[in-house]
């Protein structure tokens, strides 16, 4: 038996896969020690959660950055049978998921960088700051604006996450979209 790195008709492939499902557990965690966040007062507790939130939020962004790349180079399923408006909705939504997996770290970073603070992911790698001025004003806006698309993102994955399961208990995977993202397309 040999495993499938790569997709094909019937599979996105193992990497397309493992990193789908890493990336929605390590958002699962990232949308609730947001939503956690912007429930605390200031606090040391606050500070460590945090640093946490940033850390996951740049393990996201990596892993986004090869998908990106994986999906270049990967071959994917194709179903001719799906309805066209399924289609266009899926890519609707997965543009829509991308521009948010980008933009919402990317406003995190931002706000870090313009208060003039380092990412310390996980207590181990520093990223600089690389913005060589300060401008709290402008963070500020940048916070908020990750915060609303934040709550838009939660929004969009449990479309996402319906969809799914509409594909998978409604119609029974009829076009085996469900399937297609499972490991066990891949042998």
């Amino acid at each position: 038996m040999q495993i499938k790195l790569k997709g094909n008709q019937n599979s996105w492939g193992l990497v397309a896969i493992f990193s789908h499902w890493i990336i929605a557990f390590l958002l699962l965690i990232q949308f609730t020690s947001g939503i956690r966040l912007s429930t605390m007062n200031f606090s040391y507790s606050k500070l460590e959660l945090i640093d946490f939130h940033q850390s996951i939020g740049s393990v996201i962004m990596i892993f986004v950055f090869f998908r990106i790349i994986w999906r270049f180079y990967n071959s994917k399923p194709f179903n001719r049978e799906l309805p066209n408006y399924h289609l266009k909705l899926s890519k609707i939504t997965h543009l829509v998921l991308y521009f948010l997996l980008f933009s919402v770290p990317l406003l995190g970073l931002l706000y870090n960088w313009l208060s003039d603070m380092d990412i310390i992911i996980f207590g181990l790698i520093t990223v600089p700051n690389i913005i060589i001025f300060e401008n709290e004003d402008l963070a500020d806006i940048l916070i908020e604006i990750h915060f609303y698309l934040a709550i838009f993102f939660i929004f969009i994955v449990i479309v996402h996450f319906f969809a799914a399961l509409y594909h998978l208990i409604i119609i029974k995977d009829r076009y085996k979209i469900f399937y297609r993202m499972r490991f066990k397309s891949i042998k």
